[in-house]
């Protein structure tokens, strides 16, 4: 995940960005930086970091629904119970919203589990300004003897405006989109 987080923001623009300009804390901001990538896929729903993902998934009236979105390619698809079952990736469809459905062929149906590609290539440019931003705030407020540290992390509880709610609103700011459960 470490090199695969530079693709979204490269390590010297982290650096640039927060105004470093000593190698000491190097290792320190290459967790933050992977934090953040990760915080921003939470937050936002999507997978940025061009990835391999297997899921199981229920699938009913021959539809199964996939989380890791958007997704770039199914590379299999078979049953969950031992049986050996399989369906053909090349007779399966996948929706923009992650429904995965039986085009023509046997349908699908019980736990299935599926193997595909997940991410976004290129990143839209603005998701390393989203990083960037959750970035500063984290590693201003949640390092240890930082000026206004409170502790906690970027998805978990970090005191006042450090927080899930804050982070994910620096998010919504950014890439323009309002987030399911911030009021």
């Amino acid at each position: 995940m470490v090199a695969a987080a530079t693709d979204v923001l490269p390590f010297r623009s982290a650096k640039d960005y927060l105004n470093i300009t000593v190698d000491k804390h190097d290792d320190e901001l290459m967790e933050f930086l992977v934090a953040a990538v990760a915080g921003v896929e939470e937050f936002h729903d999507v997978v940025l970091i061009d990835r391999d993902v297997v899921e199981t998934v229920d699938a009913r009236n021959s539809q199964g629904l996939l989380t890791n979105l958007p997704i770039r390619e199914l590379t299999s698809v078979s049953a969950d119970d031992g049986s050996g079952r399989s369906w053909p990736v090349s007779r399966l469809q996948v929706t923009d919203a992650g429904v995965l459905y039986a085009g023509t062929g046997a349908p699908l149906h019980g736990r299935v589990r599926v193997a595909y590609r997940a991410g976004m290539t290129p990143v839209p440019p603005s998701y390393p300004s989203a990083v960037k931003l959750v970035l500063a705030r984290s590693w201003q407020t949640q390092r240890p003897g930082a000026p206004g540290a409170r502790g906690g992390n970027i998805s978990g509880s970090g005191g006042n405006n450090t927080g899930p709610t804050a982070m994910r609103r620096v998010v919504e700011d950014v890439l323009g989109a309002t987030i399911p459960g911030i009021a």
